[in-house]
């Protein structure tokens, strides 16, 4: 599928510091893509370079073919929503929808008949005459959506458009852009430092760092299979393992060798020189938590280990277990409850054990791509 969205060779210098470094980047028409990572990793710089609020030092930007890299924001067809809404307190929620209709000089029919289309896109046609300060902050969010859309972008920006809303807000939210993006059908380009918010939304996403692009993929391929050992940590909860490489003593099955918990068995289908430093990425959720006598598949790794500590979170609860030298985070979801059952605590002896499909293995050279190390 031919790109969309073109950028090549994205640098941002502001004096010394290099906000954006070198980023090549396509999106594909009407996708969702997600700009994520930490605050200070260049995400918003390379969002405001494709608004056109700033310009690049370096690189070329391309919207379905045609060079943008030096056209003013206002010349672009592009609309971007803020964090902060930025809606004219003076304003109707159906007058700071028209805005930019009004200014654009669209005939007043046509007009009435665009935000009535939008006011039922967003649902909020019983809110029309209402000002800003009379919705809530969920409601605002819509209208600065609605607002953007009415003037038919190829694309949407959303600069970490939902950080003001409360968690139950936010997670409603995302469920609304999920389905206004379904039913226009308009490119997005979402920014957020919420690792949540990009993968329930997203079609694909880019993980930042330092001014760089780490990994570009589906949030299940980026999830599941981290390429560099910030990406793992970065996305999701992990335990993240050193070790050395050893045999294959199966095909696509690397042996990991972990110190005081061991050799252990992980899927790896690229090829690996034995002794090579690498980390095994093994998630939470993956790891099976059960008394010493518990019963075992025999394909399965199995570490002993103690509990240290563990917390309560309603659906699941985080277990904190010493194994050999170190402390492995793991997750138990909970299924049902059986009152008459000794719950685990700490102080208890446990079997940890989790499938070798379950642990991913990632270069021990920080920020490197695992096909550029583990050769």
């Amino acid at each position: 599928m031919s790109a969309f969205i073109e950028l090549r060779g994205i640098t941002k210098r502001y004096g010394d510091a290099v906000a954006v470094d070198g980023v090549d980047l396509d999106l594909v028409k009407g996708e969702v893509f997600s700009l994520l990572g930490p605050s200070g990793c260049g995400k918003t710089t390379l969002l405001r370079i494709l608004a056109g609020f700033i310009m690049p030092d370096a690189g070329t930007v391309r919207v379905d073919g045609v060079d943008l890299t030096r056209v003013p924001a206002n010349q672009r067809p592009i609309n971007t929503v803020f964090q902060n809404y930025a809606l004219f307190p003076h304003l109707s929620v159906r007058q700071n929808i028209a805005f930019g209709r009004k200014i654009a000089g669209v005939p007043a029919a046509q007009i009435r008949r665009e935000v009535d289309r939008m006011l039922d896109l967003i649902q909020m046609a019983g809110h029309a005459d209402k000002r800003p300060h009379q919705i809530s902050g969920g409601q605002k969010q819509r209208v600065a959506i609605a607002r953007a859309l009415i003037n038919e972008p190829r694309l949407l920006l959303l600069d970490e458009p939902l950080a003001a809303l409360d968690l139950k807000l936010r997670q409603h939210m995302l469920l609304e852009l999920e389905r206004i993006h379904r039913d226009v059908g308009t490119t997005f380009l979402y920014v957020t430092h919420d690792q949540g918010e990009a993968m329930g939304l997203s079609d694909r996403l880019a993980v930042m760092n330092g001014g760089r692009v780490e990994q570009i993929g589906a949030p299940a391929e980026v999830y599941e299979a981290p390429a560099t050992r910030f990406v793992a940590d970065f996305i999701g909860d992990t335990n993240i393992l050193d070790g050395h490489a050893g045999s294959r003593p199966r095909p696509d099955y690397l042996s990991v060798e972990l110190g005081s918990l061991g050799r252990v068995l992980a899927w790896c289908d690229r090829p690996v020189a034995a002794g090579k430093t690498l980390h095994l990425c093994l998630r939470p959720e993956k790891i099976r938590l059960e008394r010493p006598n518990g019963g075992v598949d025999d394909d399965w790794n199995r570490v002993g280990g103690t509990i240290t500590e563990y917390n309560y979170f309603g659906s699941h609860t985080r277990f904190v277990v010493r194994a050999g030298a170190l402390d492995l985070s793991v997750v138990q979801p909970h299924r049902r409850c059986f009152l008459d059952e000794k719950p685990f605590a700490p102080g208890d002896p446990v079997m940890l054990s989790w499938h070798p499909d379950d642990g991913y293995v990632i270069p021990g050279n920080h920020g490197v791509p695992a096909e550029a190390v583990l050769q």
